[in-house]
């Protein structure tokens, strides 16, 4: 669907993101915090095919039952009014409030 993005607008600082559904088996997420992506699919890659210079943590992947997100406040912290925002890689990044 269209707006299937979770978006959580802090009233706090945050460490577990409580989704309403699991998320997707199979189904690669990003996680962006503020419209800054924190994420690569090649996080950490001895390869050297990490694309994000953002990033501080892999690319979620679903697995049909995850309902929370726990963040590290050390590599992700918050504060209230941020706007974290779990998004299937294959969204096009619109969403409403």
């Amino acid at each position: 669907s269209l707006y299937d993005d979770k978006i959580f607008k802090l009233t706090e600082s945050t460490t577990v993101l409580e989704l309403s559904t699991p998320l997707e088996s199979g189904v690669i997420y990003n996680l962006y915090k503020n419209n800054v992506r924190l994420d690569d699919i090649n996080f950490l890659d001895s390869s050297g095919s990490q694309t994000n210079p953002n990033a501080v943590i892999p690319s979620i992947i679903g697995d049909g039952s995850t309902t929370s997100i726990t963040l590290d406040p050390e590599l992700i912290p918050t504060q209230a009014g941020d706007i974290l925002v779990i998004r299937k890689s294959s969204s096009d990044g619109r969403y409403e409030f």
